[in-house]
């Protein structure tokens, strides 16, 4: 909704709202990024084990 706005040309009502949603986004990605590192690291410990 709020890129929506910003694309039609008008000035959002709260432009700090949309630095809010980008920097969840961010934090988001991060956090599944870690967990996908993470998996795959253990995953390479129990192959070197066996």
């Amino acid at each position: 909704k709020e890129r929506a706005i910003i694309e039609s040309g008008t000035r959002p009502e709260k432009p700090s709202k949309i630095k809010n949603i980008k920097r969840d986004v961010a934090r988001i990605l991060t956090i599944l990024n870690e967990r996908k590192k993470s998996r795959t690291t253990n995953k390479k410990e129990v192959k070197g084990k066996k």
